[in-house]
């Protein structure tokens, strides 16, 4: 597991959310979404991993702990990205840390 920086301070980085709660970021060719909720940052894969539907068409759920796919509704636990529906596998979630240096993910 290694950390890559995505960001150079927090500041900077928690004001792109101020508009729209869902981001999407590529780091190291890998395409993610950030998500910011009352509870904190959710980095996660892109795809809904059913059939591939960016995730950036959902919505977060309305208590903030799940994405909802908007093409079958599948949701997701955005701390460890298990599908709350078993037709569906889970999604790779990466944890967010900030640093005094900048905003980091843990990729596996």
């Amino acid at each position: 597991m290694k950390e890559v920086k995505i960001y150079d301070d927090k500041h900077s980085f928690e004001a792109l959310f101020e508009e729209q709660a869902l981001r999407k970021f590529k780091v190291n060719e890998q395409k993610l979404l950030i998500a910011k909720t009352k509870e904190g940052f959710f980095a996660f894969e892109a795809l809904c991993p059913h059939q591939k539907h960016p995730l950036k068409q959902g919505q977060l759920h309305p208590n903030g702990q799940a994405i909802i796919c908007s093409l079958h509704g599948y949701q997701f636990n955005l701390r460890d990205g298990k599908a709350q529906n078993s037709k569906c596998q889970d999604l790779k979630t990466f944890q967010v840390g900030f640093h005094p240096d900048g905003v980091y993910l843990k990729l596996y």
